[in-house]
């Protein structure tokens, strides 16, 4: 039997978020084998191991790097990984504002295990820093680069409040977003407003420096969210690329899209988009498989959007699971932990809670009065929930394997 020999090398350049992961290098047929001569990589992180058939042959150094060279044997059908470990989901830190004497609740606390009914009160930690009547359209939080410090923002009537951790007022109120009904971030310095109904004009916040500015779409208008039954405005990120996306109204079908970089608007049109005459709030989440959705929750269904660029033109998946309630001009949603988003209703001060996990036990749960989301459980109708992205950001490694095939003659 004949056999033929050749070199190889494997290059692979990729970046994935910071979750338990293996990734395949390369796997040998049932006719070849191959002698691994080096192996070079780098950005791993702390603690990613090289596996072969179950086995771990190297680990990553504390500076995230591996390097070897030597003849590692690999037999036929058997496959080279590398395996890494969780970077470390950072615990969820959100303030809920509310029209009523849940004026400022901070939610605390790690809920990325936790789904169950009866267990979420026990996951959290809610503290009421004010009765005091917050009336909101929506919220967003950012995280200062150099402290760590982190900051709520409330959006009413035109005016951005920000607010510490401990519930008191950071800075004093900036004139903000009066032609619209909410707001969103890029965690870096801009916070931005889409306007309610048809235009071309986005405003935008830099909270850095402290100015207020708009900026103007090149082809087609962005539709905001209106006041009384209006849907939401968010940001998301896919690569280098920005985006701004925008819904009108809960019965709305089309969803429109912002490219910051180009200021091109498209739009997505399908009749899943609509969650019924009242949305609740919607949140973009990333879970811990790598895939980023929108998720909505509405009086009738709620939906979760793949926004994968292979993906997003794809109507949203829509389940009748209804909130039954008639959030009238509030935005009550925030990511609490990888694909999970809590949604805060006003029928009867109610939560949702949404999981697209892959195998997730439950996907959706809702409660009403006793769910341990709230202190005195009255919201009013003008309420936002502001979150900060959960998690752990993205590891970019790089790995190069060279050796010798042997691929058998038939």
């Amino acid at each position: 039997m004949a056999e033929q020999v050749k070199v190889f090398k494997n290059v692979q350049s990729q970046a994935v978020a910071g979750v338990s992961h293996s990734d395949n290098m390369f796997t040998n047929a049932a006719t070849t084998r191959s002698v691994v001569k080096q192996i070079s990589a780098t950005g791993l992180g702390v603690g990613a191991t090289l596996e072969m058939g179950g086995s771990t042959v190297m680990t990553s150094t504390a500076e995230g790097v591996m390097e070897g060279s030597g003849n590692l044997i690999m037999d036929v059908n058997n496959a080279l990984s590398l395996k890494f470990p969780d970077m470390g989901i950072q615990s969820l830190n959100g303030m809920f504002f509310a029209n009523g004497s849940d004026g400022i609740n901070k939610v605390d606390g790690d809920y990325l295990s936790t789904h169950a009914a009866g267990s979420q009160a026990a996951a959290m930690t809610v503290t009421n820093y004010s009765t005091g009547a917050k009336a909101s359209d929506d919220a967003c939080a950012t995280r200062d680069a150099t402290t760590g410090a982190i900051t709520f923002w409330r959006q009413y009537s035109g005016t951005l409040y920000a607010y510490k951790e401990d519930g008191t007022e950071a800075e004093g109120a900036v004139s903000f977003g009066g032609n619209g009904y909410n707001i969103c971030t890029d965690g870096v310095k801009y916070i931005y407003a889409i306007r309610a109904g048809s235009s071309s004009a986005i405003d935008r916040y830099n909270y850095i420096t402290k100015t207020v500015d708009t900026i103007a779409t090149t082809s087609g208008n962005m539709y905001g969210p209106q006041g009384n039954q209006g849907a939401y405005g968010l940001y998301y990120k896919e690569g280098d690329n920005e985006y701004l996306l925008g819904k009108e109204y809960g019965t709305s079908s089309e969803v429109y899209r912002l490219n910051l970089s180009t200021r091109a608007v498209n739009y997505y049109s399908h009749g899943a988009f609509s969650v019924g005459s009242y949305s609740d709030g919607a949140a973009i989440t990333t879970n811990t498989a790598g895939t980023t959705y929108l998720v909505e929750q509405g009086t009738d269904y709620w939906t979760k959007w793949d926004l994968s660029a292979a993906s997003i033109s794809n109507a949203p998946i829509r389940v009748s699971n209804g909130s039954s309630s008639s959030t009238e001009y509030a935005q009550g949603a925030g990511e609490i932990a990888p694909g999970i988003v809590l949604v805060f209703g006003e029928n009867s001060d109610r939560i949702s809670l949404i999981n697209v996990n892959v195998g997730a036990g439950q996907a959706h749960y809702s409660n009403t009065g006793s769910h341990g989301f709230s202190i005195h459980y009255d919201y009013s109708n003008r309420f936002a929930f502001a979150t900060l992205p959960i998690l752990a950001e993205t590891r970019s490694y790089d790995v190069r394997i060279s050796g010798v095939e042997i691929t058998e003659d038939s």
